[in-house]
């Protein structure tokens, strides 16, 4: 072996045949059975007599025949009918693995011992399931000496986050399973778990590695849900002294959306199904897949009823219809405005009913009543697919709406501030009796507990003083100052 190592340094070539220049050869590594030596351990030219040191130079044609199919690779079957296939890792890495090993063994070494230290030898050099070890192992397997390699299953890496929707500026503790260690992508580094600080909505991977140097991956998204826009205003931001005003939150935060795929594949002309608030949310319009019509309604009602077979609407409540629409077409989102908001409170669910007077796209599911898309908010479920204009029936099961919730999360908390002439800190509509201009900032908390600020001034207007009137004066100063600011110390 380490003689055609030497050849191939020297020449830059070899024909795997011992002592070829000298004799003509005794012995080749390329195919061994051509000087009566055996090629797969225990198979044909296998010798067990008594002579040759009970076949210590014949028999070791199958180690030469391994450290050729090691170096530039072959496929076959073997004498015991096993087919292999090894690919070559070249001469040079096979003449490392082939010197590990042989310093590695005894005089009473096997060639079961010599799998194993070579095996081990190509992992040392060259990591524990790379190339080497693979061809290592399958050499082996070719010449009759062990199992062939087996490719290991990659780990089943799992995680675990403090929170999947995280308020900006925020950060979220991720913890992973099943490797020994883990590297972060994005820059992150290694260790576990993790703090991950997104800036913006971002999808990791985190590759887990266990001790033999296998591994697996898993990837995972972590969201930024909108801060809440918070807008405070006053009933009269113009005050004299001494009066009081309404302030009042802003109580509806970041306008949103969550879409459906617009993948179509039906056209039946409306889809029922549900949606569940997370947090409290006022749904404002919605959109749909419209390819044709000039007509659509929406209705709701409270409850789930996506997997139902609706057939009469006496109970349901219209929150919306729109007449003389112009269809964006197949695949693209048709506006459907409601004429008034919908609220779902937090941990509510609500029957949906979108339909149009034509043909509206939507997919075939795959469960009713399982999510067909979700964030922090809402989820939105596999429902039914049928008609309301003219008849009211959804047979179709499960079909999937394709469009778009447009909604607002709510607020549910308030902090406002300065509040000592406030009648309430941590009401939506306090009374303000400032006795000067003041700023009053309000902090307002969603349901994500994501937090907004925003400020409204009061302004406040000095009462005139009048030491001395007369009953003119004094219905003057009435008339002019009205309604404005006026005082009158004494007078007639």
């Amino acid at each position: 072996m380490f003689g055609e190592a030497v050849e191939v340094r020297t020449l830059g070539t070899t024909n795997w045949i011992h002592r070829f220049e000298i004799s003509g050869g005794n012995r080749s590594l390329i195919n061994p059975n051509a000087f009566s030596d055996p090629d797969t351990y225990q198979g044909t030219f296998w010798y067990t007599g008594a002579g040759d040191f009970g076949g210590v130079h014949t028999n070791s044609g199958v180690q030469n025949y391994w450290f050729y199919l090691l170096s530039d690779g072959g496929s076959g079957t073997n004498d015991n009918g096993n087919a292999f296939s090894v690919t070559g890792i070249g001469i040079n890495k096979a003449r490392l693995i082939a010197y590990q090993t042989m310093i590695s063994l005894t005089t009473n070494s096997q060639y079961a011992d010599a799998r194993a230290v070579s095996i081990q030898a190509a992992k040392d050099l060259y990591g524990n399931y790379g190339d080497e070890a693979e061809a290592t192992t399958r050499a082996w397997y070719a010449v009759g000496v062990g199992a062939n390699w087996v490719t290991p299953t990659p780990l089943n890496i799992t995680v675990s986050t403090s929170a999947n929707y995280i308020c900006p500026g925020s950060s979220a503790t991720v913890t992973a399973f099943g490797a020994s260690t883990y590297s972060w992508s994005g820059g992150n580094g290694t260790g576990n778990p993790k703090i991950l600080s997104p800036v913006s909505t971002t999808t990791y991977t985190v590759t887990g590695t266990d001790a033999e140097a296998c591994t697996g991956t898993k990837s995972f998204t972590i969201e930024i849900t909108p801060a809440p826009t918070v807008t405070p205003t006053a009933d009269d931001d113009d005050i004299c002294e001494g009066a009081s005003t309404t302030v009042r939150a802003n109580t509806n935060g970041t306008l949103q959306n969550l879409t459906t795929p617009m993948l179509g594949g039906n056209g039946f002309a409306a889809n029922v199904f549900d949606i569940q608030a997370y947090n409290s949310i006022t749904i404002t319009d919605f959109q749909m897949n419209i390819s044709s019509g000039d007509s659509a309604v929406v209705y709701y009602k409270p409850g789930g009823y996506g997997n139902a077979n609706v057939t009469d609407l006496t109970t349901w409540f219209k929150l919306g219809q729109t007449i003389a629409i112009t269809p964006a077409g197949a695949g693209n989102q048709t506006l459907i405005p409601t004429t008034s908001n919908l609220t779902i409170p937090a941990g509510q669910t609500y029957g949906i009913i979108v339909a149009c007077n034509g043909s509206n796209n939507y997919t075939n599911g795959t469960s009713v009543g399982s999510t067909l898309e979700s964030n922090a908010d809402l989820r939105i479920t596999q429902g039914h697919g049928g008609s309301v204009f003219g008849s009211v029936s959804f047979p179709n099961a499960p079909r999937n709406f394709n469009g778009q919730v447009i909604y607002r999360t709510n607020f549910t908390s308030y902090s406002w501030s300065p509040s000592s002439t406030l009648s309430s800190a941590t009401s939506s509509l306090p009374i303000a009796t400032p006795t000067t201009t003041t700023t009053y900032t309000l902090t307002a908390t969603d349901g994500n507990g994501c937090t907004g600020t925003g400020t409204v001034t009061v302004y406040v207007n000095e009462l005139p003083s009048i030491t001395s009137v007369s009953a003119t004066l004094n219905q003057f100063v009435r008339e002019f100052f009205q309604p404005e600011c006026y005082s009158q110390q004494y007078g007639v």
